[in-house]
């Protein structure tokens, strides 16, 4: 099983892409200068989108994205609306996911933003063995996120509130 980190909110969350990783057709990808073996590609249309990954360095592959999803059948569910799922090594760029609940919860005339749900379980887990712990924005520091996302062995529901 793999462990799921994603938010829960009542208010629409924002997608954050990988700023290291770009997808491209393969003339897209040529014109930028990628080196590719076009044997492989041999069929393909070259204007199709997205067909091309790149990074820079492999060590950016599992740098953290965030994206709207639906939540997973296998974890636990949150009764908020909306989710997005923290792809990639969450604890990879813990400063920018401080930043992305920040400026999230900044919706200070949104009612719907007075908490936000941070869930850290493993897909299959028990609803009952969940810690739930409740964290002031205030309160909220990169230590705090880091042991969270660091802890493997607990599942978390932090609920973070205003």
């Amino acid at each position: 099983m793999s462990k799921v980190y994603y938010f829960a909110s009542d208010a629409p969350l924002k997608e954050k892409k990988n700023p290291y990783v770009n997808t491209y057709s393969i003339n897209e990808a040529i014109a930028e200068g990628i080196a590719l073996d076009m044997d492989l590609l041999d069929g393909i249309d070259r204007d199709e989108p997205n067909v091309i990954l790149w990074m820079e360095n492999e060590k950016y592959a599992e740098f953290p994205s965030i994206w709207a999803t639906e939540p997973y059948y296998e974890a636990p569910k949150s009764e908020k609306r909306y989710y997005a799922e923290i792809g990639g090594s969450p604890e990879r760029d813990i400063k920018g996911i401080l930043d992305y609940i920040h400026d999230h919860m900044r919706k200070k005339k949104d009612k719907n933003t007075r908490d936000l749900e941070l869930w850290c379980v493993w897909l299959g887990s028990d609803e009952k063995d969940i810690v739930e712990k409740i964290c002031s924005l205030h309160d909220l520091t990169e230590e705090y996120l880091k042991r969270v996302f660091l802890d493997k062995d607990t599942d978390y529901k932090l609920v973070i509130t205003r």
